[in-house]
């Protein structure tokens, strides 16, 4: 086996447990509240997988939590960013 295909299969695998981290942690933070404002621990995710996998694993990183949310906003899980999307 290469080390080519292992290096690619590495990052791949570690780009998708931060995708899954980026995924949970955002809607774990919006039923966890302090003084009514929800909290968010996503960008811990972003930027270890920016210092670990260059700009492209942050950028995806950050694309993926910029989706999770304008779904969120869209479907009236976030109330706050559901007040932009008026029915």
């Amino acid at each position: 086996m290469s080390s080519v295909n292992t290096s690619k299969t590495r990052r791949m695998a570690g780009l998708s447990i931060l995708t899954a981290l980026v995924i949970v942690l955002q809607f774990i933070a919006e039923y966890i509240k302090i003084s009514g404002v929800p909290i968010t621990l996503t960008l811990v995710p972003i930027v270890v997988g920016s210092a670990l996998y260059g700009i492209r694993g942050g950028a995806w990183l950050g694309g993926v939590f910029g989706v999770v949310v304008w779904l969120m906003s869209i479907a009236g899980i976030d109330q706050t960013g559901a007040t932009l999307w008026p029915l």
